[in-house]
């Protein structure tokens, strides 16, 4: 009689098999036709925060559009399609990779930023505010979320709550607290200041942006004064695919003549020093809060910017427009006093790419009526 392998010998050979085997993924890549595509390359990355230097596998799709690839890669991954067209990537969670993944080729990509401005110590709807965000974070992959400016209220005169007027500049400091702490828990990823953060008020202006957890960007503007913290000039962002997108601060062009230690540079001569970034990155935004007419006349003068989301001016559009090829976009804005009334908009803007290059853009505004 044969003696059966023992329990500890069936593990072993089980996970020697897996561990020499690893796991088969297959795919197969048709055009927007739906026919099959032949000699295609395939790379798969493992999935992290910057693109590896080598991809973990490869592998070339057949005259059926078929490929194989075999990888020891437990967690997610990047599949790059390379092919006459162009490259493009799609992310794929882990347990997809054990089905067969059905791939267009060219590839589209999906970028959706998220954007308000001139709040003005008001943050109406919040919780329906903060469902919108999370279903369109659950919806995409790569989703940002931009404040353009005047978050605050700097003039004493209108602080009112109820229609009573607060005289304390503590209050100030609080609210301030209030919205950054606000901004903080819903995630924003970046704000441009506008005049109303600028012409700052000591020290809660200070104390309250200091706790942002999120970077503030203008690129025309000098500060010699420890009264507002440090601001970037541009900031570049990274999509789960590793497609770059390039965000230029542009803010106000007029400051209260007690705003000391800041100095306003022209932001269409600053735009321009930075344009570089268009040939750089994928995909180059400029948050701006310089109005709506000067959003439009840097549209007309820099077409190498994709998008300008802008404030200051309040102006609602409704759907962003297309001016010199340049998506502009603004969501409306609240009052300078505060109030229970004043709705909350949201703008959304669509990016989709196409192998890496602007296939279509587009956005527009939602709004939140009052509970």
């Amino acid at each position: 009689m044969k003696r059966k392998p023992g329990i500890f010998i069936i593990l072993l050979t089980y996970l020697l098999v897996i561990g020499c085997g690893g796991q088969d993924i297959v795919g197969r890549i048709t055009g927007p036709d739906g026919k099959p595509i032949g000699n295609l390359q395939v790379l798969l990355y493992n999935a992290s925060a910057d693109k590896p230097v080598s991809a973990a596998a490869e592998g070339v799709t057949n005259d059926k559009g078929i490929f194989h690839i075999k990888t020891d890669n437990p967690g997610d991954a990047v599949l790059e399609v390379v092919g006459d067209k162009g490259e493009g990537r799609i992310y794929i969670v882990h347990d997809k990779l054990r089905n067969r993944i059905d791939i267009t080729y060219p590839v589209k990509e999906k970028i959706v930023f998220l954007h308000d401005n001139d709040l003005h110590f008001d943050f109406n709807s919040l919780g329906a505010f903060q469902t919108r965000l999370e279903v369109v974070r659950n919806s995409n992959k790569d989703v940002f979320l931009f404040n353009a400016g005047d978050t605050f209220v700097r003039h004493q005169a209108r602080w009112i709550v109820d229609g009573q007027p607060m005289e304390d500049k503590a209050w100030y400091g609080e609210r301030a607290l209030y919205m950054i702490d606000t901004m903080n828990l819903l995630g924003y990823d970046l704000m441009t200041p506008g005049n109303h953060e600028l012409a700052y008020i000591q020290p809660y202006t200070l104390i309250a942006l200091e706790k942002a957890q999120f970077p503030l960007i203008a690129a025309n503007i000098e500060v010699s004064t420890d009264a507002i913290p440090p601001l970037e000039p541009y900031r570049i962002l990274s999509t789960s695919t590793w497609r770059t997108v390039a965000v230029l601060g542009l803010t106000t062009v007029s400051l209260p003549a007690d705003s000391t230690g800041i100095k306003l540079l022209d932001p269409f001569d600053t735009a321009k020093q930075y344009i570089y970034l268009a040939d750089e990155n994928d995909l180059f935004v400029a948050l701006t809060h310089i109005g709506y007419n000067n959003d439009r006349e840097l549209a007309a003068r820099f077409p190498n910017i994709d998008i300008i989301i802008g404030g200051h001016s309040h102006t609602l559009l409704e759907n962003a427009e297309i001016i010199n090829t340049v998506l502009v976009a603004q969501a409306g804005g609240s009052e300078h006093i505060m109030s229970k009334d004043h709705v909350k908009y949201l703008g959304e803007v669509d990016v989709i790419l196409e192998n890496g290059e602007i296939k279509e853009k587009k956005g527009h505004v939602m709004v939140f009526p009052l509970p």
